[in-house]
């Protein structure tokens, strides 16, 4: 298996073009004769519309191409790929990535700051085990079909609560400055040490307005996305999703937009 056709955000494209280059792999002109097809949408439409469209991936890819999905999506969305595409005698991976530290200036410079959480056929798994390896410094087998979505999201949960804290953290001391004159010019940085990790990689990239990096907001809002349109029996998490997009592109447009 050596040649490949991407789809999808031009970002993410250029880092699977440059790690799978490198390895060898040649870039197929088109979907039609590639060996393996990899994608990744911000949108679900963008998804649905790459694979089930009239000359989309399922209709199009030649047979026994390996499809390998990097998107964040739903359980449902996932697992009707995967289904459709199976019995198209196609061999579909759901893969879908996340960064460690969203603060870098290139989030997709590494793979070591990439994670992959992969589900679906052990056999197709193992097919698609060069590839997931080149894209992902750490790769997370979930199981079965949905499952890389639900973990995904779990992760996503965990990530954004972080981040938001640290975008609240430091909203909270520049309101203080605005309305105490006696408070002289700080950042949350200076006054209280991290909690975590990421919280400690995201207040000097917020505090320095410099949040400009190739992880976008368009990528976290998918990612949060990908959390609140689960199925019914997850929307109790809709409202907590809704209302930190929210307060996230506010606060965001207000520290670091210029």
């Amino acid at each position: 298996m050596t040649t490949y056709a991407y789809a999808g955000h031009e970002t993410v494209g250029a880092y699977v073009k440059r790690q799978l280059d490198a390895a060898g792999w040649e870039e197929s002109g088109s979907i039609e004769t590639a060996d393996a097809i990899i994608t990744y949408f911000t949108h679900a439409s963008a998804i649905e519309d790459a694979y089930f469209d009239d000359g989309g991936i399922i209709k199009c890819a030649r047979e026994d191409a390996l499809l390998i999905d990097l998107s964040p999506s739903t359980l449902s969305l996932s697992r009707e790929i995967s289904a459709v595409a199976t019995v198209s005698d196609l061999i579909p991976i759901e893969a879908p990535i996340a960064v460690l530290d969203a603060t870098l200036d290139d989030a997709f410079a590494m793979r070591e700051n990439i994670i992959c959480f992969v589900s679906g056929d052990e056999d197709a798994i193992a097919k698609g085990g060069e590839v997931l390896e080149l894209l992902a410094g750490m790769v997370r087998h979930c199981g079965t079909s949905g499952k890389s979505q639900l973990s995904k999201a779990a992760y996503t949960m965990q990530f954004a609560s972080q981040f938001i804290a640290a975008v609240e953290s430091e909203a909270l001391v520049r309101a203080a400055l605005e309305v105490d004159d006696q408070i002289q010019e700080t950042r949350s940085l200076d006054l209280v040490e991290p909690l975590s990790d990421l919280i400690a990689t995201a207040l000097p990239a917020i505090g320095d307005a410099n949040y400009k990096g190739t992880y976008t907001v368009e990528m976290m809002m998918a990612d949060i996305g990908g959390i609140a349109n689960q199925e019914r029996r997850l929307l109790r998490f809709l409202l907590w999703s809704a209302c930190f997009c929210e307060v996230f592109v506010i606060n965001v447009d207000w520290l670091i937009l210029p």
